[in-house]
């Protein structure tokens, strides 16, 4: 940059650097004098001067004075006297760098040169001073000053065609202009990005008639220039405009390239920044916010319309078996069309959209909104869900879930955020391919499921789960045959709770396949003690498996392991499944199920009848019992419709060979309707309640 600059000064002028030992002079010195060459070394610009003038040159290497004179002439022209002045030249850390030497032997360039001087001076320390917009606003203010202008704009070239400019900074009259963005087409600004500089002296107004900038701000002359990256592309424009008509000065030109040099290598970082940027505060798959940038907005727009934010998130429905069964590539490209399926059903609202984690996103809505409206949007956007995604020419179908909260009372973004996600869990707990709204006993509800979440951690350590047992009877003799194992939970501060309070979040949590292995082994080794306590070796013993433990590959050997450890035989125990389980894989279930009873563990289909009931996989399953659920039970002589329902269930077992057993026995009328109609297995509170082991009888 010293040596451009160099080039471009009228006055005599040289620049030494210490780094490299080296002087440049420039072509007005060199005309003046008698060298030659632009570049000496130090030693060897001395060698053409006179002995005594040497030692205030070689002050130059160490010398910190801000400024001091020299007077010499060179060895062929004694009658010629060079009187200069040196002026410290520091870099951006404060570091000396050289010197420039100005000289003021020539009387038409001294107040040029002062002025050049003053002007370097400046300049560097404002560099210095000043970072990020204040030293873009100092740019335009310290030109427009320095060069007698009415207006300077810094821009940067921006859109698909880099055809438009965005202001990063501009003045006018001694006031900073609010950033604008207008169109290079038309205006002297495009040449001066596609020629490398234009300048007009006068009449711009009318040279360029539909450049509205020119025009507001009455522009008479235009000196612009293109700012420049490391890879020599145009990223920007410095522009000077005057109301009156100017000619080019060398001195003038000079310190405007200066600064454009400068101001190129600042756009440049905050390009690079801004790009950065963008990547931390993006999704790269969606385009979409990511959460932690999404949170600062929430958390800006709350803080200015704390009573005027909804937030709606969305889950799409079982995402993990379209990975898992068409792959991740299936499944990042369903997310990048959702993501555009999102922006188009809500671009005409004043909304941000954030991709919060795989699946969900979540949408922030400016502006006053009745409960009704938002609802409608909800139902709109579940109900489009209706067509299929296209990918690769298949057709992927979805569904959402969608969490509403309002905002309201000055509370904080990850409130309202952890008020939408629990709608959503609600939502999916009430079967997904809904909406739910926020209300504060959801919260009530939340926080004790957080809480029991928690708890549910140390429960297992701190022995708090204890098991109840509830008799299953032949009718034959009302001998009991065996027992069917229910979780309960001690808690220490909620009481005993039974397992609809806790084993979906155990599913959720993971939990469930530790927990279930207790329950396993404890329901294997109480059965043992029962057996030999009474003599009762036939006894068998009833464990529900939860989804999770079905899924597991080493199922089979953790149940014969339960067994053996309790010193019992497979035949012993006894599986129980339902069907929601079973239709998740149903090859997979039917292979897990063979073999389970190839070791000899029994299989019971439990709540039948409450699911997709079908002849044509109940005949495919390896099951030996079904069990009918107590819903159809309880109803026998009310409705004839449940009664029907429970003679055609123990017709199609008997049919298939398989035994059942009723659920929800709980009166004499109920017990002899299902020994009429073939049913001889009974489970209910007309027996038994479920009860821990010290109030179970063994008859």
């Amino acid at each position: 940059m010293a040596r451009e600059l160099l080039e471009q000064l009228v006055v005599p002028t040289w620049f030494y650097d210490r780094e490299s030992d080296v002087i440049y002079v420039n072509p007005p010195y060199r005309e003046h004098s008698s060298l030659k060459a632009e570049v000496y070394t130090l030693d060897e610009f001395l060698m053409e001067i006179p002995y005594k003038y040497r030692e205030q040159f070689l002050m130059l290497r160490d010398k910190e004075e801000p400024s001091f004179s020299l007077k010499y002439h060179f060895m062929d022209a004694e009658n010629k006297t060079f009187e200069d002045i040196a002026s410290l030249i520091s870099d951006a850390q404060g570091e000396a760098v050289g010197y420039a030497g100005h000289s003021l032997t020539f009387l038409d360039a001294i107040t040029e040169a002062d002025k050049l001087k003053q002007a370097i001076i400046e300049i560097g320390e404002a560099f210095r001073e000043n970072g990020g917009q204040s030293f873009y606003d100092f740019s335009v203010r310290y030109l427009a000053k320095l060069l007698e202008a009415d207006g300077v704009l810094i821009g940067t070239i921006t859109g698909e065609e880099q055809r438009y400019v965005d202001t990063v900074a501009m003045v006018h009259k001694g006031e900073i202009v609010p950033n604008i963005s207008y169109s290079l087409t038309g205006t002297p600004c495009a040449e001066a990005a596609d020629t490398g500089e234009c300048f007009v002296p006068s009449d711009a107004k009318e040279k360029y008639p539909d450049d509205q900038t020119l025009h507001s701000m009455n522009v008479e002359s235009y000196f612009g220039s293109p700012l420049y990256n490391s890879n020599s592309e145009v990223i920007g424009i410095l522009a000077v405009m005057s109301e009156e008509k100017k000619t080019e000065g060398e001195m003038e030109r000079a310190i405007f390239r200066v600064f454009a040099d400068r101001i190129s290598t600042e756009l440049t970082k905050r390009n690079a920044e801004l790009e950065l940027q963008a990547v931390s505060r993006y999704d790269p798959l969606t385009g979409l916010v990511k959460r932690e940038y999404f949170g600062e907005l929430l958390d800006l727009e709350m803080e200015r319309h704390h009573d005027q934010v909804i937030l709606m998130v969305m889950d799409i429905d079982n995402f993990k078996m379209v990975n898992d069964s068409w792959g991740h590539d299936v499944g990042d490209e369903l997310l990048r069309k959702l993501a555009r399926h999102l922006l188009e059903e809500f671009s005409e609202l004043d909304s941000v959209i954030s991709r919060m984690s795989s699946d969900e996103f979540a949408m922030m809505i400016r502006g006053e909104y009745s409960e009704g409206e938002i609802v409608r949007r909800a139902e709109q956007l579940i109900d489009s869900m209706r067509y299929p995604f296209v990918i690769g020419g298949n057709e992927y179908f979805g569904t959402l879930s969608v969490g509403i909260a309002f905002s309201g009372g000055g509370e904080a973004a990850k409130n309202l955020i952890s008020h939408a996600d629990a709608a959503l869990n609600k939502a999916k707990y009430k079967g997904k391919n809904r909406y739910e709204i926020y209300h504060r006993h959801l919260g009530i509800a939340v926080k004790e499921e957080l809480q029991i979440k928690q708890a549910l951690y140390y429960a297992l350590e701190n022995e708090e789960f204890v098991l109840f047992y509830q008799p299953q009877v032949c009718e034959n003799d009302s001998t009991v045959i065996g027992y069917e194992a229910l979780l309960r939970w001690s808690h220490p501060e909620y009481g005993l709770l039974t397992p609809d309070k806790f084993i979906e979040i155990a599913e959720n949590s993971g939990f469930i396949i530790p927990m279930g292995e207790w329950v396993l082994k404890e329901s294997c080794r109480q059965l043992k003690e029962w057996q030999e306590f009474y003599g009762r070796h036939e006894l068998k013993v009833s464990v529900n498996l939860s989804a999770q433990q079905f899924k597991d590959r080493y199922l089979d050997d953790k149940i014969l392991m339960a067994v053996e450890e309790a010193g019992l035989t497979p035949k012993h125990l006894v599986i129980e499944i339902t069907e929601s389980m079973v239709l998740e894989d149903f090859k997979g279930s039917v292979k897990v199920l063979d073999s389970l009873r190839k070791r000899g563990v029994e299989v019971h289909l439990d709540d039948f009848g409450t699911g997709y009931s079908s002849l044509n996989y109940l005949s495919k399953l390896p099951v030996d019992t079904i069990k009918i659920d107590k819903s159809f039970v309880w109803n026998i002589g009310k409705t004839e419709q449940d009664g029907a329902i429970v003679r055609a269930i123990i017709a199609m077992a008997e049919n298939l060979g398989m035994k059942v057993i009723a659920e929800g026995v709980e009166s004499k009328e109920q017990l002899e309707y299902l020994k009429q109609t073939g049913c001889h297995l009974y489970q209910g509170f007309y027996y038994s309640k479920p009860a821990p082991p010290v109030g179970v009888v063994v008859y």
